[in-house]
């Protein structure tokens, strides 16, 4: 299940995987229905939601088994992981937390799983407070970030189900 709201054009474009035609980027697609498409060729059963997760459909969250959260809006992070929470679910966030110096970006990568009898650390590791930064539209190193993190959530996944150890 993917949920987002958003267009797919150019602003986002370079933090997609994969690199996205012209043509594609004139469609301008919802950017679930484009990411059905890229991934449709390696994985089945890809259901679009053309929507943002809201107090109005955040139940469906309980139908899931595991929830991975990459949402750029702390807020809306915070209030996602707190119904997670305390709905006893299993997810994991990925985020990135980047800061330019000069021409140069630093920062971290974070990935931070809570599933039911270890939510205590999310508390301190959800802190913080949404700031508008045009580094993550306009920096086209963002797209590996991205990537990495993308990729660290799913390894922390496969730990949990066992294809790993931890």
């Amino acid at each position: 299940h993917l949920f987002d709201k958003d267009v797919f054009n150019s602003h986002n474009a370079f933090r997609a995987p994969g690199a996205a035609s012209v043509d594609e980027l004139n469609e301008q697609p919802s950017k679930v229905e484009y990411l059905a498409q890229k991934y449709s060729k390696m994985h089945s059963r890809i259901i679009c939601h053309d929507e943002y997760i809201t107090r109005e459909n955040i139940e469906v969250l309980k139908t899931m088994d595991y929830t991975f959260l990459s949402i750029d809006s702390v807020d809306v992070r915070n209030e996602i992981s707190k119904f997670m929470i305390d709905s006893g679910l299993t997810f994991i966030d990925s985020g990135l937390g980047i800061n330019l110096s000069g021409n140069k970006l630093s920062g971290l990568v974070r990935i931070t799983s809570g599933f039911p009898g270890h939510y205590s650390h999310l508390k301190e590791a959800f802190r913080g407070v949404d700031i508008k930064d045009d580094i993550y539209e306009s920096n086209i190193q963002i797209a590996e970030l991205n990537a990495f993190a993308a990729i660290q959530a799913i390894i922390k996944w496969k730990k949990m189900v066992g294809f790993y150890k931890d």
